[in-house]
């Protein structure tokens, strides 16, 4: 199995312009038998550290980290 590892500082429940573009193309990916994890912060746009260390989505796993340690 082939993995890609992307790293960005919002996702998920952010949906911004970037935020959209990976969710659509990267869970084509997840389709296709990658595996998709997207190493992101625990901030929201307005309050920080307030979303869970994991989540998945469409397939795509998600891990959270506080952004000044990552």
């Amino acid at each position: 199995m082939k993995q890609l590892d992307v790293v960005v500082k919002y996702f998920h429940p952010v949906a911004a312009g970037i935020e959209t573009n990976i969710l659509n193309t990267y869970s084509v990916l997840v389709e296709q038998g990658w595996k998709v994890i997207i190493h992101t912060s625990l901030d929201t746009l307005t309050e920080k550290n307030v979303l869970t260390e994991t989540d998945s989505l469409r397939g795509i796993e998600i891990r959270r980290y506080h952004w000044g340690r990552f």
